[in-house]
């Protein structure tokens, strides 16, 4: 190959490799993302005790708007259902993913609800690991 070729060819990948560098270190750390909409989820939460004191599926409403959008659930249900995930159809994985995530918010929107009764939210209280 001519050193003139070669050398425009490693500029080239020197160039594309610094873009898609440049686009990562712009993306926020995911423990970052889950910092900010909890803190905006426990905000939301203390604004509205009063509201969901009358109507607890406030909390749903809130976290099916703040924080569902951040979690994959096609990892987390992975997970849950470890080496049985290999052998369930894409009919089974997507109804036990529906499932898992109804779950998963009626069980925690219920909690924070009755927790709201009693208590004030305080964004400390929650710890994500890097």
């Amino acid at each position: 190959m001519l050193p003139s070729i070669r050398h425009a060819l490693s500029i080239l990948a020197l160039l594309i490799w610094s873009a898609a560098t440049a686009a990562q270190a712009a993306e926020p750390a995911p423990d970052a993302i889950l910092k900010e909409a909890m803190r905006e989820m426990v905000q939301q939460l203390n604004a509205r005790r009063d509201a969901i004191a009358r109507n607890p599926a406030i909390v749903q409403e809130l976290a099916e708007r703040i924080l569902l959008p951040h979690v994959d659930f096609v990892a987390a249900s992975r997970q849950v259902l470890g080496r049985h995930w290999r052998r369930a159809s894409r009919e089974q994985k997507l109804a036990f993913m529906r499932e898992f995530r109804t779950l998963l918010l009626r069980f925690y929107s219920t909690a924070l609800a009755k927790y709201l009764q009693d208590n004030t939210l305080d964004p400390a209280m929650f710890v994500f690991a890097p």
